[in-house]
């Protein structure tokens, strides 16, 4: 698998979606807290467009924005929790949103994450670009 993963999230329907034939995804949302974490990026970036470049890797990379803690195995079986520490300048989201817990933000990640990892890795880095 690759060392570093690049993927074009959209805009589509209220939240944030991407494709990628290499694996057989089309129309893969973001969704239980994914969605706002990329919103407030975006928004702390001043991107404007409906469409953004998202290059993610286990392991840290030059001019990376936020990093992604694995937290937990979903009780259901499928995707994965990981968190994001309050004290990053991203996630200044409502507290009653329901995505926080005491000082830490939570995210699921679906089992597609599993079609750019062999398993769900201790860390994510993600950095986020305006992509036209």
């Amino acid at each position: 698998m690759n060392q570093i993963n690049t993927i074009l999230p959209y805009r589509s329907m209220g939240g944030w979606a991407f494709d990628d034939d290499a694996v057989g995804l089309e129309r893969e949302p973001f969704v239980a807290g994914a969605d706002i974490a990329i919103n407030k990026i975006v928004e702390y970036l001043g991107i404007k467009t409906d469409k953004i470049k998202m290059t993610f890797s286990k392991d840290k990379f030059p001019g990376y924005h936020i990093k992604l803690e694995y937290s937990t195995m979903n009780v259901l079986g499928e995707g994965d929790f990981y968190t994001i520490d309050k004290t990053n300048q991203f996630t200044e989201v409502d507290s009653d949103d329901g995505y926080w817990e005491g000082e830490t933000f939570f995210l699921w990640l679906c089992p597609a994450l599993l079609e750019y990892f062999d398993e769900s890795p201790d860390e994510i880095y993600v950095k986020i670009e305006e992509y036209k």
